[in-house]
């Protein structure tokens, strides 16, 4: 895969829908890799939730973070199976769903924080599940105010009975200043939360960092 900072080659599962686009060089999700890629240093510990297939922990190895730093989170076997294949062992690795309960199969950031590393940047892309990974994550918010990047999936969200509004009212409510943008794309550039409508459909990313005031 073509990133930038040069080729990554992955074990990869041919049958995803977008394995053409980036086997043909085109860039995954560029605005995201910039901004790992201009704050990610060896001092970060980096939790990447909803990881698929480990593309995004190893930039954040590649920007200087110890791969013993970097958390990874995924709850699809077959994409579990397939990041094993491309993270160094040194790597943590949980396969479950992340949410705000803890059961044989759930667990929360808050409680995996507690015995591991908390998390200064964290970066999540859970197909809808982002707000309750959230609610589940309100301690680590307040005690290590990680950098955040959420992919936001509005009708996801609403098909589990939460809204966008909520999730952004929590990140407000936690101190965070907010940025989003169009993450597919190579320079759509990031616009302030308050100075936009936010989409009902598709997807958006959020930036949000903890308000210096």
């Amino acid at each position: 895969m073509f990133t930038q900072l040069g080729t990554i080659e992955l074990k990869v599962d041919p049958s995803w829908r977008r394995y053409n686009e980036m086997a043909s060089g085109n860039m995954y999700e560029p605005m995201l890799q910039q901004e790992l890629i201009n704050n990610l240093s060896e001092d970060d510990v980096f939790y990447n939730v909803g990881s698929r297939w480990g593309i995004f922990s190893l930039i954040a190895n590649r920007c200087g973070v110890d791969s013993e730093k970097i958390h990874n989170f995924e709850a699809d076997k077959r994409n579990y199976d397939i990041l094993l294949r491309n993270i160094p062992d040194s790597m943590k690795s949980t396969r479950a769903f992340v949410g705000n309960n803890q059961s044989d199969e759930h667990i929360t950031l808050d409680n995996y924080a507690k015995h591991h590393q908390y998390p200064t940047v964290m970066k999540m892309d859970i197909e809808g599940s982002e707000l309750n990974a959230l609610l589940g994550a309100e301690n680590i918010l307040k005690r290590s105010s990680p950098e955040l990047f959420v992919e936001v999936h509005p009708e996801y969200i609403s098909d589990l009975g939460k809204s966008q509004e909520e999730l952004i009212d929590l990140l407000k409510k936690s101190g965070y200043e907010i940025q989003i943008t169009d993450h597919e794309l190579v320079k759509s550039g990031w616009t302030d939360l308050d100075d936009i409508e936010t989409p009902s459909v598709g997807t958006y990313m959020i930036h949000a960092v903890k308000s210096e005031c």
